[in-house]
C-alpha cells in the first residue's frame, strides 16, 4: 500500500485506543446514569483506560530500554558484555 511500510499499518490499531477511550468519555459525559446503556458504557471506558493504562506504561519502558542500549552500544561497541539483560515477557507477548 503506497511506500508505507508494515510496521505503521501494525501500529494502527494501538493508536486507536486512546480515541476510543476519548470517545467513551464523551459518551458518558452525555448519558444520565439511570440510562440503559450507562454501566456497560462505565464498564467499557474502564477497561479501554486500563488497556491505555497498560500501553503507555510499555511504551515508557520500551523508550528507557532502547535509551540505556544505545548508551550500552556506544561504550561497548560489538563486545558482547551487556548492562541489561534482552527483555523477557511477563505477560503473553
Amino acid at each position: 500500500m503506497g511506500n508505507q511500510e508494515i510496521n505503521s499499518f501494525l501500529i494502527r490499531p494501538i493508536q486507536r485506543i486512546p480515541r476510543y477511550r476519548l470517545l467513551l468519555k464523551d459518551l458518558l459525559k452525555h448519558t444520565e446514569e439511570d440510562h440503559n446503556d450507562f454501566q456497560a458504557l462505565s464498564s467499557a471506558y474502564k477497561q479501554v483506560s486500563d488497556v491505555a493504562e497498560f500501553i503507555e506504561e510499555k511504551a515508557s519502558e520500551a523508550e528507557r530500554i532502547g535509551k540505556l542500549l544505545d548508551v550500552q552500544s556506544r561504550l561497548l561497541g560489538n563486545e558482547t558484555v551487556r548492562f541489561i539483560p534482552p527483555p523477557t515477557c511477563t505477560t503473553p507477548c
